[in-house]
C-alpha cells in the first residue's frame, strides 16, 4: 500500500503542530515546550523515515518517530563529548541547552496523554538495568523526573527477566506489541531504555461500514489487487500541491489527525519521501482548506513493521560513535555503548478510526565485560604437590596419556 507510505511521517508524530503553525490559543503553545524542540522532532521524523525507506523501497514502512526520538533523548542525557555532539546533530538539538530539551519533553509528554472521549494516547518510558551494576543516580533521577520513566533493576540472568520486560511493553501498547525481546539477554547487556507509544482514536466523522466495498488497488510493482475501500462524501480538509494532493482526517475533537499524501499518477512515492521535509510539511498544514462534497476513498488496512534494528540508519544520519567502543555515555557510567536500537510499530485503520503502537528499545552493553574463567584439562599438563610452610615440593609430575 505504497500510496499510504507518508501516513507514517505524519499520522504518528503525535507531537502536534510545529512552532510555525501552532495556533496561538493552543494549549500546546506552552512556555515549557520550546518551539525548536517540536521542529527538531519533526525534522528527525522525516530524516529517520527517509533513511529507513531507502532500505525498503519495495516494502511497506511504518514507524513511530516520536517513540524513537524519545528513547534516544533519554540516551542523549547520558552522552558527553563527541557522542553528545553527534546525537545533538542527528536529533536536531544542536544549540539547545539540555535542560530546555528535558523541560520541553516533560511538558510534551503531559500534553500528549490528555484524552478526549474518542482519542486515547499513552506514552510510557522505562529503564531496566542489570542487578548489581552501578548506574549514576543523577542520570536515573533525570530520566525519572523529566521522562516519567519506570526504573527497575533486574536479574538479567534469570529466564523470566525477558518476560518481565516484554510484559511491560505488552501492557504499555495494550497488547499490540508482544514479545519484543527474545531470551536470553546477552551477558554484555547492562541496560534497556524503552519508549512505548499507544494511540487509539475514532474518526471525528466516521466511515459507514455499509459503504466499504472491494475495489482495485495498484501496488508499487504495478500489479492490481482487490482491497476493502472505505468511502465518504463530505466536507474534508484538502490541498492540491505540486504533483501531489493531501487530505486531513481528524480524530475525536481534532487534537490528533491523520494526513494522507497521494502523489499524482506516474509520480514515484519514494521520490516524494526522499525530498519530504519540514517546509513541505508546513506547506500542507498551512494550505489545507475545507472542501465541500469531496469524494474520499482510502483502503481499510493493517500494517506491521519490525522488529527492526535501526542502528545502520542512525549511523547513516551521523550518530556513529555511540555504537562502538568510542562511545562516551559517562553520565550514565563508564565503559558502555549502545549495542542496538530496536523498533517495531503496528497500525490498524478501519471505518471507526485507527489504533497504533510503536516501541523503541535502546540496548546498552558494556565494553569491559570479563569472560568467565575456565580451566579445562583436555591436553597434556604437569602438576606438583607442595608443603606450604616449608615451601617444599613433595611430588611433581606430567600427565600425557591414560596408562
Amino acid at each position: 500500500m505504497k500510496i499510504l507510505s507518508l501516513i507514517i511521517a505524519l499520522s504518528l508524530l503525535l507531537v502536534g503542530c510545529s512552532s510555525e503553525s501552532a495556533p496561538k490559543n493552543s494549549a500546546f503553545a506552552s512556555e515549557d515546550v520550546d518551539g525548536k524542540i517540536t521542529d527538531s522532532n519533526l525534522e528527525f521524523a522525516f530524516d529517520v523515515f527517509g533513511e529507513l525507506n531507502k532500505g525498503d523501497l519495495n516494502e511497506n514502512v511504518f514507524i513511530s518517530p516520536f517513540s524513537i526520538s524519545t528513547a534516544l533523548a533519554m540516551t542523549y542525557n547520558g552522552a558527553e563529548g563527541e557522542t553528545l555532539e553527534e546525537m545533538e546533530e542527528v536529533l536536531n538539538f544542536s544549540g539547545i541547552p539540555r535542560n530546555i530539551v528535558n523541560v520541553s519533553y516533560k511538558s510534551l509528554l503531559d500534553y500528549l496523554v490528555r484524552d478526549d472521549k474518542e482519542v486515547k494516547t499513552l506514552v510510557s518510558n522505562s529503564i531496566w538495568y542489570r542487578q548489581g551494576e552501578e548506574i549514576k543516580e543523577e542520570y536515573l533521577n533525570t530520566i525519572e523526573d523529566y521522562y516519567k520513566a519506570y526504573i527497575k533493576d533486574l536479574d538479567f540472568d534469570k529466564p523470566e527477566a525477558v518476560d518481565t520486560i516484554n510484559d511491560w511493553i505488552d501492557d504499555s501498547t495494550k497488547g499490540m506489541i508482544p514479545g519484543m525481546l527474545q531470551p536470553p539477554i546477552p551477558r554484555d547487556v547492562i541496560m534497556y531504555l524503552i519508549n512505548a507509544v499507544y494511540f487509539k482514536g475514532e474518526w471525528t466523522t466516521q466511515f459507514k461500514e455499509e459503504d466499504t466495498r472491494d475495489s482495485t488497488f495498484i501496488q508499487y510493482d504495478k500489479t492490481e489487487v482487490s482491497v476493502p475501500m472505505m468511502r465518504m462524501n463530505d466536507t474534508i480538509h484538502y490541498y492540491k500541491g505540486d504533483n501531489y494532493k493531501s487530505v486531513k482526517l481528524p480524530y475525536g475533537d481534532g487534537k490528533v489527525s491523520m494526513y494522507i499524501v497521494l502523489p499524482d499518477e506516474g509520480e514515484d512515492i519514494n521520490n516524494h519521501i526522499e525530498t519530504f521535509n519540514l517546509k513541505q510539511y508546513n506547506e500542507i498544514k498551512n494550505n489545507l482548506k475545507e472542501t465541500e462534497d469531496l469524494n474520499l476513498m482510502i483502503p481499510k488496512f493493517k500494517m506491521e513493521y519490525g522488529i527492526k534494528d535501526i542502528t545502520k540508519e542512525l549511523r547513516a544520519l551521523g550518530m556513529d560513535t555511540i555504537f562502538d567502543e568510542r562511545a562516551d555515555l559517562s553520565s550514565i557510567r563508564e565503559d558502555i555503548y549502545v549495542s542496538s536500537v530496536l523498533h517495531k510499530a503496528v497500525i490498524e485503520v478501519n471505518e471507526q478510526g485507527s489504533e497504533a503502537a510503536g516501541v523503541t528499545v535502546v540496548e546498552v552493553g558494556t565494553t569491559s565485560i570479563r569472560e568467565p574463567v575456565t580451566f579445562i584439562a583436555d591436553r597434556p599438563f604437569f602438576f606438583f604437590i607442595g608443603e606450604e610452610e616449608s615451601d617444599t615440593i613433595l611430588f611433581m609430575g606430567k600427565y600425557l596419556k591414560i596408562n
